[in-house]
């Protein structure tokens, strides 16, 4: 899957997340996980495009904090890829994720208003197989910064965070390429959280398009511990004709 279509790897670009987080969107936050606590993701996300239907099904995350400020990252992935519209389904391992996130400014900090910053490095392992198009072949690296801001009262508080970075694509026939987006979010009820997201990037491929695409979200709070996300959505411009995600979050 990483390695064949730009979506596949926009769709596992960014993983580091929260209670109101980037998953279920493509775009990250700047909030790190809380000091020695754990999240745990169980997720499947899909792209259908012009030429293959790929994606992870399922994977598995999880998010540590082991100092104030800071979370540590780890994404195992399950990934297939079928061409369209009658190429062989391929299943198997994809290539494995690490990240750091270090939020270096609290929201409001420098005067009232301002955002909270951080930089949100990953690195992906190139575990999967090339050959039967589950991995991109060689390492990755994404070099982002994210900023957000909140408002309203804290039942019905408003959230837009968003910013990108630059991703090191190594491999033949690959392209680095910068990734930036923009996510608003709404809680419209105690347990209830809609958003909507626009992301663009440039070309990952020789002889693929840029993607340009947004998508609409819902985040629902069972219990203080135990969450369900989902969205879907697809390009403005590009191939990708639909992509969707659906998870669930423990935190602890």
């Amino acid at each position: 899957m990483i390695g064949r279509t730009a979506a596949s790897l926009i769709f596992l670009a960014l993983c580091a997340s929260s209670a109101v987080a980037h998953e279920p969107y493509v775009t990250d936050d700047p909030d790190p996980v809380d000091f020695h606590h754990t999240e745990i993701f169980v997720a499947t996300q899909s792209v259908w495009s012009r030429r293959d239907f790929s994606g992870v099904l399922p994977y598995f995350e999880l998010n540590y904090g082991p100092i104030p400020e800071v979370e540590l990252h780890l994404q195992l992935p399950m990934n297939y890829d079928q061409t369209r519209p009658d190429g062989a389904f391929l299943y198997g391992y994809g290539d494995t994720e690490l990240g750091v996130k270090w939020r270096f400014l609290d929201e409001d900090k420098l005067f009232p208003g301002s955002p909270e910053v951080a930089l949100s490095p990953l690195f992906e392992i190139p575990t999967g197989s090339v050959a039967r198009g589950l991995g991109n072949g060689q390492a990755q690296y994404f070099l982002p910064i994210f900023a957000g801001e909140s408002w309203g009262p804290d039942n019905r508080q408003w959230n837009l965070y968003g910013g990108g970075g630059y991703w090191i694509n190594l491999g033949g026939g690959n392209k680095d390429y910068p990734l930036v987006g923009a996510v608003l979010q709404r809680q419209v009820t105690d347990q209830l959280t809609l958003g909507g997201e626009l992301y663009y990037a440039s070309s990952s491929q020789d002889g693929q398009a840029s993607h340009t695409g947004f998508n609409l979200g819902a985040i629902y709070d069972f219990t203080e511990h135990f969450s369900l996300l989902v969205s879907a959505g697809r390009d403005l411009h590009g191939d990708n004709r639909l992509t969707t995600f659906c998870g669930v979050e423990w935190t602890f």
